[in-house]
């Protein structure tokens, strides 16, 4: 229980630090730059004073690749930040080793599946200025 005890410390611990992370990534020399926090959402976008210097789409492409750099970078880090806290838990028997009769249901779960970072197919009906905000 100790153990356990202690690994769950680490884990909160490890849940807090990881909340605090954010990253930072620029685009189209420095024009476009975009923060993204811990969960690797946008929390700001700012144009350099030159941007004016780029067409709609070198914006657009410059602002996806940004967030996507820097949504890379956090989600790495927090993948650091709870790899670390998480290695307290390998003195835990595994569930299945606890009793033989109750399997581990946690070893069938399948890996979730990666997540796409194109835009999705365009739809049937396109975006009008009445779409916009």
């Amino acid at each position: 229980m100790d153990a356990v005890q202690k690994g769950m410390q680490s884990i909160a611990e490890a849940q807090e630090e990881r909340v605090k992370l954010s990253a930072r990534a620029s685009e189209a020399g420095g024009r476009v730059t975009v923060t993204v926090n811990a969960d690797g959402i946008v929390v700001e976008t700012r144009f350099g004073g030159d941007i004016d210097e780029l067409s709609y789409d070198e914006i657009a492409t410059a602002v996806t690749k940004a967030a996507q750099t820097a949504a890379a970078d956090v989600r790495a880090r927090s993948e650091s930040v709870m790899a670390a806290a998480s290695q307290g838990f390998g003195a835990i028997p595994e569930f299945d080793e606890l009793a033989d009769d109750i399997p581990d249901f946690t070893k069938l779960l399948p890996p979730a599946p990666e997540v796409p970072l194109a835009p999705p197919p365009a739809s049937s009906s396109p975006v009008t200025d009445d779409d916009a905000w």
